[in-house]
Order: structure tokens, then C-alpha cells, then sequence
């Protein structure tokens, strides 16, 4: 938490418990050093933190993996209590929370669940509006141990959506005598699912990385990552997106592990 100067780890207990670290940091540049002290702990209203994200107005969302229909606990570090509010997804189906990311631009917190198929639950903080999308269950679109946004993307994929675009007017670019008008952006989501590989029992399925529409929730495209190893289709658990570069870079749950760049 940049503004608290706060790190929360989650533990793997039921009921969860988070752990408060100050964070503090001398100097600058290389030379700079991080001090880590315990702060506090709390037991929060979910079982196993698997998620927490910062979103809007200081609060943090912690989600819990354990539950059948998904609960989300707020932490509000300006109210009395704390912990007083805890929120269960409309939607009866969608289980707990493997990940969660926020959209500054449209101010909501994205949750995907524990599903087979997973799904994708929207929380509109204004309003606390939930809206579902459900992945692909023929293509085996669950496990989502990722999942990133990237707010300022235009979800009109049939121009740039850059500042350094050509396609851009000169109120963009400067010198550039092209008048096209930046699109106004909607945010994307990408979600990101585990593949498996049952050798045990002679299948496997490829990790996907979906994206969505962050204010309508509605899939842009899909697309299957193939990650062949001596081992046969690697599992996707972690990825980081570079939103300027347009790149997305995931690491596979396999020794030796692999590293794929690919271009979104």
C-alpha cells in the first residue's frame, strides 16, 4: 500500500489472517535500503488469503479461496472498525478468488475465481455493482492465478491507442499533421489460466490468456499460450504486463521453468 507505506501478507489459514509490515526505505537510486517491520495482525472474515489488492479511498480487498460462493474483506484504515465489512458475490456459482486487480480508470476491483470454468467478477466500487463473465469450459479456462488491467487501453483494437502513435493529431503528436482524435480509452482485462498437464492420465490442457472489455466485461479475444517442454505442456502461474511495450511475459510452473513473452 504506496500511500500507508504498508506491505499485507496474507496466510494460508482458516480463518485468514493478514499481517501488517511497515515498509521503509533510506536513501536513493541503487544504494537505496528497504526496512521491513511487523506492525500488526488481523484476522480477517474469509478462510485462506489467496488475493489482496489496493483500490480506491485507501481500502484493501483481501479475497479468500475457500468458499463456495466468494467473499471479499474489506480493509478500511479510516473507519473505526477496520474490518467491518465484508462483501459475497451476487452471483451464487462463482466460488472464491484466486486473483484480483484494480482499474483506476473506472474504479473497480476485478476477481477471478476458483471455477472450472473460472469466472470473472467486475465490483464497481462507486456503486458496489457486480457484473460476472463466465470463461470457456471447452477449452479448459480455469485456474486464473493471474490476472492484470491495463486502464488506459483503448478498446477499439483497429488503432493505437499511444500517445506516440502517428495516428494521432497534432494535440498528440508533435509535428504530426494527421488530425485523428485519440480514442478514448475503456480499459482491458487479462486473465490468465493455469493449462494442466495429467500425465497421469494422458491429457493436458493449454494455459489461455483471455481478454475482456473492462466496462462491459464482454471477451475481446483469446488466445491458447502452447508452451512444449521436455515435460509436455507447461502450467502458466504468474505474468506481468508491460502496457507500454504492448507485452505480456508469464512464467511456467515447471523445473526448469520457462519464460514467454508474448505480444498482446
Amino acid at each position: 500500500h504506496p500511500t500507508l507505506n504498508t506491505l499485507f501478507a496474507g496466510l494460508n489459514k482458516s480463518p485468514g489472517i493478514v499481517v501488517e509490515i511497515s515498509v521503509k526505505v533510506d536513501g536513493m537510486g541503487v544504494d537505496a535500503k528497504v526496512k521491513l517491520g511487523f506492525k500488526s495482525s488481523m484476522q480477517t472474515g474469509v478462510n485462506v488469503i489467496s488475493s489482496g489488492v489496493v483500490g480506491s479511498k485507501n481500502r484493501v480487498y483481501f479475497t479468500g479461496l475457500f468458499h463456495s460462493r466468494g467473499v471479499v474483506q474489506v480493509y478500511d484504515p479510516a473507519a473505526s472498525n477496520p474490518l467491518a465489512t465484508t462483501i459475497t458475490f451476487k452471483d451464487p456459482n462463482a466460488a472464491g478468488a484466486l486473483s484480483s486487480a484494480y482499474d483506476p480508470l473506472n474504479d473497480a476491483v476485478y476477481f477471478a475465481t476458483n471455477n472450472h470454468p473460472a469466472k470473472i467478477v467486475k465490483l464497481s466500487l462507486a456503486d458496489n455493482v457486480q457484473t460476472t463473465t463466465t470463461l470457456d469450459q471447452a477449452t479448459g479456462e480455469s485456474f486464473p492465478f493471474s490476472i492484470s488491467v491495463d486502464p488506459e487501453a483503448s478498446c477499439d483494437s483497429s488503432v493505437a491507442d499511444r500517445e506516440s502513435s502517428t495516428k494521432f493529431g497534432p494535440d498528440e503528436v508533435p509535428g504530426d499533421n494527421d488530425n485523428t482524435a485519440k480514442p478514448a480509452p475503456c480499459g482491458i482485462v487479462f486473465v490468465t489460466t493455469l493449462g494442466q498437464n495429467r500425465r497421469d492420465l494422458g491429457w493436458a490442457t493449454n494455459p489461455s490468456i483471455v481478454k475482456l472489455n473492462a466496462r462491459t466485461m464482454t471477451i475481446l479475444g483469446r488466445v491458447q499460450v502452447k508452451v512444449d517442454q521436455s515435460e509436455g505442456v507447461g502450467p502458466i502461474r504468474s505474468c506481468a504486463v508491460d502496457t507500454e511495450g504492448g507485452q505480456m511475459y508469464c512464467g511456467t510452473d515447471f523445473y526448469p521453468a520457462s519464460v514467454i513473452k508474448v505480444n498482446i
